[in-house]
């Protein structure tokens, strides 16, 4: 869970900072197979059954939401003042 949110935050940052459309997407597709890669990794060496993975990516992406949308309403209210 830590990885999924470390990386998608990451992502997040590279996407509003990077210029190149080629770039981003390129950046995109190896993050997630990075995190599409752990969580299969982890089932295949059977520390975690699939519906553990599927929740940790669940509540992974829940905060990683909250976190990208409070980003950008503290970004837009500093903008106004």
């Amino acid at each position: 869970m830590n990885a999924f949110v470390l990386y998608g935050i990451l992502l997040f940052l590279l996407w509003t900072h990077l210029n190149h459309y080629k770039i981003k997407v390129l950046l995109s597709l190896l993050i997630i197979t990075i995190i599409l890669a752990m969580g299969v990794s982890r089932i295949y060496l059977g520390v975690h059954h699939p519906s553990d993975i599927f929740g940790g990516y669940l509540i992974s992406g829940f905060w990683l939401t909250v976190v990208i949308l409070y980003a950008r309403y503290h970004k837009e209210k500093n903008k106004k003042t």
